[in-house]
């Protein structure tokens, strides 16, 4: 089964770079990619993209590196 985002928008600003650049990581097998943003930047729309892009299965994380941050950190892993 794709995954296909249902959303009444589309990627704007740096989002369509950052998708490509993430991409072109995973397809590079880099191991390790960070994505910065501010809340409300579109971080999760931004990997929501990334994982309809690369079209496969992922188990999605959600992690803070740091005790009450709210700087939350997407770990997404493909499987394999």
């Amino acid at each position: 089964m794709d995954f296909k985002i249902t959303a009444d928008f589309v990627p704007t600003g740096d989002q369509p770079e950052a998708i490509k650049q993430l991409v072109r990581g995973l397809n590079d097998n880099t191991r390790y990619q960070t994505l910065l943003g501010v809340t409300g930047s579109g971080k999760t729309f931004t990997i929501a993209n990334v994982i309809q892009e690369i079209k496969k299965p992922t188990l999605n994380k959600i992690v803070d590196p740091i005790d009450n941050s709210s700087l939350p950190t997407f770990v997404v892993f493909l499987m394999k």
